[in-house]
């Protein structure tokens, strides 16, 4: 009959510690994904934040009606006010890509960068983001 005793090979006792490793292994890839997960919901509040600063252009270029077309009982917007309305409601940082103007709609699209943390260990360090609205002018 043996007896296992501290020390011997195999036993209970040479294997203390040898989950450590693998412990810190997955703590190190938890907190790889935590990071990239607060990477990418920063990119999603970024896009949503350009989403609202593009409502916020529109409705302000949708605020500049001609006036001459409104006195004949149309309702149509002025395409240069409406353009220079919009882009000065986005705001100072945010770009205006795109203002397009048809009758009584104005369409803005504006983007933007957003600097990652996380990400720029895997090469993506500015990630352009963009939001689009629309507005129309309406009698009321």
């Amino acid at each position: 009959m043996t007896f296992l005793r501290i020390g011997d090979e195999g036993s209970a006792a040479s294997e203390r510690g040898s989950m450590l490793p693998l412990l810190g292994g997955l703590m190190f890839v938890t907190f790889v994904v935590l990071a990239v997960a607060v990477d990418v919901a920063r990119l999603h509040t970024a896009h949503v934040e350009l989403g609202l600063a593009a409502d916020v252009a529109a409705e302000a270029g949708a605020a500049m009606i001609d006036e001459l077309a409104a006195h004949r009982g149309d309702i149509l917007l002025d395409e240069a006010r409406a353009t220079d309305a919009a882009s000065a409601a986005a705001g100072a940082g945010l770009a205006v890509s795109e203002s397009t103007v048809d009758g009584g709609t104005i369409c803005v699209t504006l983007t933007g960068e957003h600097r990652t943390t996380a990400l720029t260990f895997v090469g993506i360090g500015v990630v352009s983001v963009s939001g689009r609205s629309c507005a129309q002018a309406v009698a009321g």
